[in-house]
């Protein structure tokens, strides 16, 4: 390793080496089990070892001891300072910092361990002021290192080896497993530089490339320790030259993919939700984080290759495949160039393809509360929940409000939601679906903005084509509060007149009908008709009197055949299917 190139170019901004005990602990949360003496013995053997060792540099504290025998600090002795109280010898704190780290190259502190003799650690620690005096450094990158050696180096023996052989054969056994490991890493040491300097690599590219990593696809994440918290990210991008890096670090560029492929082939093998990489890359590295085990530890091996994929891009121009795609471009086959680097869009064909489009596949538009406030209700009663089939119900508070709703329902056909219009058979309501029925729609498909079937008119409105004479009076007498009774003539007058319900209300009570209360107590009449015989006959018999509720079975069953896409091949033969709009000839 190049500790000049590793102090000049500050390569620890954005991934901080790794104290022995946080090394140890990020490798556990990966399930790379490994101990202190595991570490140790490795590194005797030359087959795995930190990146760089410290040796803490003594300082001389003044202190003062209190009247409760309690030693207080007084700060550090300054040169040439006279103090006639108590001092003591102290280890500095290690950070790394530019102009720090060469001081501590200028007075020898600093060791890169590859070519070092082998030092027992027991000698790294100061008996005498209980503390580490000199510390050991890896890097996160060596985990993929790590992770092979151990691979390579363990047999596992299960309870079944035991059984039925005598203690002195089962001895036997294991001194051939001794052997055999003893071979493994033989072999293994073959590949150290390899591994070393891959790590080097990773190391050397970190600052430019790791951010990435941070990723979910649309944003990065760009990390600064404490002692570079106004380090310019953006400008040092600026300024990167991969070529340096690889003259520097003196590397061939079929070695680079090489050790991409090595990689994404161990991560592939370990990856418990490989089959989920492409949807993964596309949620927030702060969730990423939160895997466990085999699971997180694939995602810091996809990190490293991506970081080697963008080095490799850079230097050669070349752009490897990513890891769910091989040699056979069948992303961009599948999906076709545009859709891969529009992200929003390929996020949503994704999303169709594990069904967690939150997108409704249906949205029901509904004049006022009344149908609003109780088609859901209607639906829960007989076994149909919208919500659950991807329904969503929009009140356009009154007839004057739909100016827009051409433009809304040809928006959403175009997104793939169905808009379902459900409107009282008044003013200009026949004019309007005539009108939008002869439209064209505005997004390059042949199709036109609706059909016919999407726009239900009432043959008078919601309280009318569902309850009879009688319980409409019931339902206003009840709400007039023992003010007036109204008759089944009355109602079958306005009915036959045409005229509004809320105005002979107010002509009899005096005050204005609460239309919601008024519907909710209509609604209940259904719902109780329901819950008194909950058979397939008196379903069929309320679709025949309930208008209302063979809607909801309708508007269902719209949804339910309607598929997302998950390409846009198919979004395309959606559109032109005239399953949202006729097609134009």
């Amino acid at each position: 390793m190049n500790l000049d190139f590793f102090i000049e170019d500050e390569q620890y901004i954005q991934c901080a080496l790794l104290e022995l005990d946080k090394f140890i602990s990020f490798c556990r949360e990966r399930e790379v089990i490994v101990t202190k003496s595991q570490l140790e013995f490795f590194e005797k053997k030359k087959l795995f070892f930190p990146i760089l060792r410290i040796k803490k540099p003594k300082y001389k504290e003044k202190i003062e001891t209190t009247p409760n025998n309690q030693i207080r600090s007084l700060g550090p002795l300054k040169p040439r300072e006279r103090y006639k109280g108590e001092i003591r010898e102290r280890y500095s704190i290690i950070y790394f910092e530019k102009d720090y780290l060469k001081w501590l190259k200028e007075k020898g502190y600093i060791s890169i361990t590859k070519d070092k003799k082998f030092i027992p650690w027991k000698n790294f620690f100061d008996s005498k002021l209980q503390e580490r005096s000199i510390m050991s450094y890896y890097s996160q990158f060596q985990i993929f290192w790590l992770y092979e050696l151990l691979q390579r180096s363990s047999i596992k023996l299960g309870l079944v080896f035991f059984d039925g052989i005598n203690k002195e054969n089962s001895w036997e056994k294991i001194k051939s497993g001794k052997i055999i490991i003893n071979a493994v890493k033989r072999n293994f040491q073959k590949r150290i530089n390899d591994y070393y300097k891959l790590t080097e690599i990773l190391i050397a590219i970190q600052n430019r490339y790791y951010p990435y990593t941070k990723s979910d696809e649309r944003m990065i994440s760009v990390s600064f320790p404490s002692s570079h918290i106004n380090w310019d990210w953006n400008g040092f991008k600026k300024k990167w030259d991969p070529l340096k890096t690889q003259k520097t670090l003196g590397f061939d560029f079929n070695y680079l993919k090489k050790c991409y492929q090595n990689i994404i082939s161990t991560a592939n093998f370990k990856d418990p939700i490989k089959h989920w990489y492409t949807f993964i890359q596309f949620i927030s590295y702060e969730k990423k984080k939160k895997l466990k085990g085999q699971a997180l530890l694939a995602q810091d091996f996809y990190g490293m290759a991506k970081m080697l994929k963008m080095f490799i891009k850079d230097l050669t121009g070349e752009s490897l495949p990513s890891p769910d795609e091989g040699y056979y471009d069948w992303k961009k086959k599948y999906y076709g160039k545009e859709t891969l680097e529009n992200k929003l869009e390929f996020l949503e064909y994704l999303c169709n393809a594990f069904h967690v489009n939150p997108r409704p596949k249906l949205i029901l538009v509904v004049e006022g509360y009344g149908e609003y406030e109780n088609i859901p209700r209607l639906s829960k009663a007989i076994g149909l929940d919208l919500n659950l089939t991807g329904i969503r119900i929009e009140n356009l508070k009154g007839i004057g409000n739909f100016k827009n709703l051409e433009n809304f329902i040809d928006h959403y056909h175009s997104l793939q939601t169905v808009v379902y219009v459900l409107l009282d058979n008044e003013n200009n309501t026949r004019q309007f679906k005539q009108k939008i029925l002869k439209k064209d729609s505005k997004y390059g498909i042949s199709r036109k903005k609706t059909k016919s079937e999407y726009i239900k008119i009432w043959d008078n409105n919601f309280e009318f084509d569902n309850f009879t004479n009688k319980e409409i009076a019931k339902a206003m007498t009840k709400q007039s509060q023992g003010k007036y009774t109204f008759s089944e003539k009355e109602i079958n007058i306005v009915r036959n007149r045409n005229r509004k319900i809320e105005d002979i209300y107010k002509e009899n009570v005096g005050f204005d009908l609460n239309k919601r209360e008024f519907d909710k107590d209509l609604s209940n009449i259904i719902i109780k008709e329901i819950e008194q015989r909950k058979s397939a006959d008196i379903i069929n018999i309320i679709r025949e009197n309930r208008k209302v509720v063979n809607e909801i079975i309708k508007i269902r069953e719209i949804a339910l055949k309607n598929y997302f896409p998950v390409r846009k091949e198919l979004w395309k033969k959606n559109q032109e299917s005239g399953f949202f709009g006729d097609i134009i000839k």
